[in-house]
């Protein structure tokens, strides 16, 4: 950890944009009153379906955010502190970060259940976040990646 919400509020205010995901079913809900950052008014929302190309959402984005660095929220099934992270099998979020600039800043988004301080497997295809955000109980815990 090591660093305070309102640091990390700072932080992903210093970026000019944001790439947000549709919460579904088992995700946490950045809307919610209680999410720790603010999020950036200048924003981009991924589609829920997977049958749209993650590499064309990157160059989307890519093109919306050329002249700004957004902060991405990332949801998973499971993450570990070492930035590794699976979600639900179909690797629609792994394409779509392969592709993105390295700039842009990748933050995890879980409930502290889905979050091991152990490393998870890590597949070659897998992508890695900067940074977990782990929500227990309304608490948010944040995670600087240990690479």
């Amino acid at each position: 950890m090591g660093i305070s919400l309102q640091e990390f509020s700072d932080l992903t205010a210093t970026y000019n944009g944001a790439i947000l995901y549709q919460p579904l079913s088992g995700e946490i809900d950045y809307n919610k009153p209680l999410f720790p950052i603010n999020l950036h008014p200048n924003q981009m929302v991924l589609p829920v379906n997977t049958n749209e190309n993650p590499f064309a959402w990157a160059d989307k984005c890519a093109e919306y955010f050329k002249k700004d660095i957004p902060y991405v929220l990332v949801p998973g099934s499971n993450f570990d502190i070492y930035g590794t992270r699976h979600g639900r099998g179909g690797g629609w979020y792994d394409r779509f970060l392969s592709k993105i600039p390295t700039t842009w800043l990748k933050i995890g988004i879980t409930d502290t259940s889905r979050l091991s301080f152990q490393q998870i497997a890590k597949r070659p295809w897998d992508q890695t976040v900067d940074w977990v955000l782990a929500c227990d109980s309304g608490v948010w815990n944040i995670y600087k990646v240990t690479p």
